[in-house]
């Protein structure tokens, strides 16, 4: 090992100095008490290879007469032999020490993990109440452990005293310009970021910043991509992060400019070179009522302030590096909300996000590495920190979702929340450096006594959360913080309670789309015992109920009211069964099948119960409608006019699985097949009203593909005209005379349903009174980009079936089209 880890020999008068003040220092202790440090072994995951003192401080220690235990680890950076060079024990049995340090909380919380009546010292990540660690939080009170947090060890004007913040700066940077290179390829473009690695891959930083240097020397001769435009970097803080992060981002041809600069860079800037701005909150955050900035007064009471960041500083951003402090009080600097926005702002260069050799970016806003790694903070979307292992995640804002990959649609995510661990050598000397001018007053404490007597400075002792059993007075806070998010998860996870009736070969695939979301709490309804346990095999975190929900209609009912969306999965004919119940309860329902002519007569009961009934959605009928109308409004919307519209759907030709007296792929029921063609269908041809029953008909000539129309594709317009005693066929002029006399030349009446978009050739559910299809209508009219219409609702809005298709697209389930023009008469 190095000097460099290992520390340069001291001085003879140094060595004295040291003596003399460890006697002092022990002097002060009573006889009865001798401290003992021990080292714990770091468990909390499987990269965490940091050391709270390197040897070199273990030896200093040592010489001032102080025992040294450490836990042995072959994971920790330093070897035994290295510790044990220098005077410290090798103990898996660390009960003899009186203060025992760490990085990082213990994985498991075993008696042996968490010795009690011991003083501790380890980043706890408890004091903003994290739900994650308050049952570590109860261990320690449980055990009456006296817990020193480095976190909240500060200075007379609250800055950190013993942190890895430049290190997380580093090693997050580092991490994110990797990211950012395999990123680009994925959008097409080879860069010199390429030649960048991870963080933990490099012996040091060093290492790390020699290539990139190699990075930034290609980037300086001109070999990035003209289609990227110019790279802007933003360092949202200006502490030990941000510190870590500009040595990092010096090593690339850097020009720094400030934040008002930004937009003339980001549309002007040179491609020879990358820019960067260091930005805090006094260029971001404005008094809500003044629009102005005073720092003492957003910093004890930020919730009179509002971020402007998005408006001011993202627009102007190709990767954010967020280093700043957050708490539930300070504004976020980017919401779900207003991200989506961010996907319209594009480099303002020449070309196309389509071309196929050189697209341009599709926005600018490429990266985030969230430093802060605070779930749900600062940056809203940060849903869960990522790991070493699995670095970065796309984060979609129009689908909300984040997907663990890096090719597709979104912003890509890096939200490590021990990133120093990846420069474990470096990480550990500076913060053991850090840590040693306050182990003498450490080593003083014996959490079996009284904390008052506990005699250490202000920056020892204020750093205690939590002490003989209880939380000391400046962390009591965290009780009713506690208190609060319990309040919140509450009310969080009950507003997402599913229950599915089913459990066939349907099922699974929902759950485990459902189950990406750890607050959708599942409960599955099924006859047939074998089935639910082999979904409790895949999916342990769903609950299941074995129920024949027809012979028991009053359990179903109670399981109802206890969730907040009904999803039927059964066989369609039991529909308005399950529809009664959901109404009665005044639960929203979810169905993939049709909506029968039994469920459109239920219209008014969902109406009057104000729940929202969603049918067809599922592949046939769903899918299909989906694209039908996506390809009809498109037509619309180029001037043009359809003439004629076929789809195929569930019985597509499959001759190498023909082989049975049918000569047809069985894909699904075989009774549900073949009562289905069996249904008969209306539709409209040439104008005219066609009513098709068990018959089939060749639509492909020279190949024996038999198709079978289906069930009722009729117009608001017909339906109108049905339910006013006109005929179905009247179109345009003739069509406009008839109502003006039906409605005795009223015009404000016929107005009123050409702009319900009652004369359309839009597909309509029917119901039984011209009032409930109006009413259904003129809901949709009212509210556009969420699902609340009350009453039946079908996938044909575009505000509906344009989101399922690109989460479709997601899941890898795109249509392939093709289009061909056509002048027409």
């Amino acid at each position: 090992m190095s000097s460099k880890f290992l520390g340069a020999p001291h001085s003879s008068v140094t060595l004295l100095r040291n003596i003399s003040s460890s006697q002092a220092v022990l002097s002060k202790i009573p006889s009865s008490f001798r401290p003992v440090v021990g080292i714990k072994r770091e468990t909390v995951n499987l990269w965490e290879q940091r050391s709270p003192l390197i040897p070199t401080n273990v030896k200093k220690l040592v010489q001032q007469g102080i025992r040294v235990l450490v836990q042995p680890s072959d994971r920790r950076c330093f070897t035994a032999t290295e510790f044990e060079q220098v005077g410290a024990e090798m103990r898996e049995d660390l009960s003899e020490a009186t203060l025992i340090l760490g990085v990082k909380r213990p994985n498991e919380l075993r008696p042996q993990d968490l010795l009690p009546e011991k003083t501790y010292c380890f980043f706890t990540h408890t004091i903003k109440a994290q739900p994650d660690n308050m049952p570590l939080l109860d261990v320690l009170l449980e055990r009456k452990i006296r817990m020193l947090d480095y976190e909240c060890m500060v200075d007379g004007k609250n800055q950190r005293l013993v942190a890895f913040g430049k290190y997380a700066g580093m090693a997050g940077t580092i991490d994110i310009l990797h990211g950012l290179g395999i990123r680009l390829l994925a959008m097409g473009h080879r860069t010199p970021f390429l030649l960048i690695g991870l963080a933990h891959s490099f012996q040091d930083s060093q290492q790390a910043r020699q290539a990139i240097r190699l990075a930034g020397y290609e980037i300086a001769l001109g070999r990035m991509p003209d289609s990227l435009g110019p790279l802007t970097f933003v360092i949202n803080g200006d502490g030990n992060v941000s510190q870590g992060a500009q040595i990092i981002l010096d090593c690339l041809p850097i020009e720094y400019v400030p934040s008002s600069k930004l937009k003339d860079v980001a549309k002007n800037g040179k491609r020879d070179r990358i820019y960067a701005s260091v930005v805090n909150v006094s260029e971001y955050m404005v008094h809500k009522e003044r629009g102005d900035f005073v720092k003492s007064e957003y910093f004890t009471n930020p919730t009179l302030y509002e971020s402007q960041f998005r408006e001011k500083i993202a627009p102007y951003t190709s990767v954010l590096i967020n280093g700043t402090y957050w708490d539930a009080r300070v504004p976020k600097i980017l919401t779900r909300k207003n991200t989506k926005s961010l996907l319209d702002i594009k480099p303002d260069v020449p070309g196309n996000p389509t071309d196929e050799g050189c697209p341009t970016l599709p926005h600018r806003l490429l990266a985030i590495c969230d430093i802060s790694a605070d779930p749900g903070g600062s940056v809203e979307f940060t849903e869960e920190c990522t790991t070493i292992d699995e670095p970065f995640n796309l984060y979609n804002p129009v689908t909300e979702r984040t997907l663990n990959q890096i090719h597709g649609d979104g912003i890509l995510m890096c939200s490590i929340d021990n990133m120093p661990a990846q420069l474990p050598y470096e990480a550990s000397e500076h913060f053991g450096n850090k840590l040693m001018p306050y182990l003498s007053d450490m080593i003083k404490s014996n959490a079996k006594e009284a904390f008052e007597d506990f005699d250490a400075s202000p920056e020892v002792k204020n750093a205690v959360i939590t002490s003989n059993g209880h939380l000391t007075d400046r962390f009591k806070y965290i009780d009713q913080l506690r208190s609060q998010k319990r309040v919140s998860s509450s009310v969080a996870s009950y507003d997402k309670r599913v229950l599915v009736l089913g459990a066939g070969y349907v099922v699974p695939p929902l759950i485990e789309y459902l189950s990406r979301d750890k607050k959708i709490h599942i409960t599955v309804v099924s006859d047939v015992k074998s089935e639910l346990i082999e979904l409790t095999e895949h999916f342990p975190r769903i609950r299941t109920r074995h129920l024949n929900i027809l012979d028991n209609e009053k359990a179903c009912g109670e399981l109802m009211s206890q969730n907040d969306l009904v999803i039927s999965l059964i066989p369609w004919k039991y529909h308005p069964t399950v529809a009664k119940q959901c109404i009665k309860q005044k639960k929203n329902l979810l169905t993939a099948s049709y909506c029968t002519p039994v469920l459109k007569e239920m219209e008014p009961e969902f109406l009057e119960a104000e729940i929202t009934a969603f049918m067809e959605i599922g592949l046939d009928p769903g899918i299909d409608h989906l694209l039908t109308k996506e390809c009809i409004d498109d037509v619309k919307e180029k001037n043009g006019k359809v003439i004629s519209y076929r789809s195929f759907t569930g019985g597509l030709p499959a001759p190498e699985n023909s082989n049975n007296p049918l000569r047809y792929k069985f894909s699904w029921s075989p009774e549900a097949a073949l009562s289905t063609v069996m249904n008969g269908a209306r539709y409209l041809e040439d104008g005219q009203p066609v009513n098709a029953y068990d018959h089939a008909v060749s639509c492909l000539p020279f190949h024996a593909f038999l198709t079978f129309p289906l069930l009722v594709s009729i117009q608001k317009r017909e339906h109108v005209c049905e339910k006013l005693g006109l005929s179905s066929n009247l179109r345009g002029k003739e069509l406009e005379n008839s109502l003006m006399k039906k409605l005795s030349g009223d015009r404000m009446k016929y107005d009123c349903l050409l702009q319900l978009g009652l004369l359309s050739e839009d597909e309509v559910a029917l119901t039984n009174t011209p009032l409930s299809s109006t009413s259904a209508q003129l809901s949709k009219c009212l509210t556009y980009g969420e699902i609340t219409d009350k009453g039946i609702v079908l996938p044909l809005k575009k505000n509906i079936y344009k989101p399922i298709l690109e989460h479709l697209q997601i899941e890898g389930i795109e249509a392939q089209e093709t289009s061909t023009y056509f002048d027409l008469p």
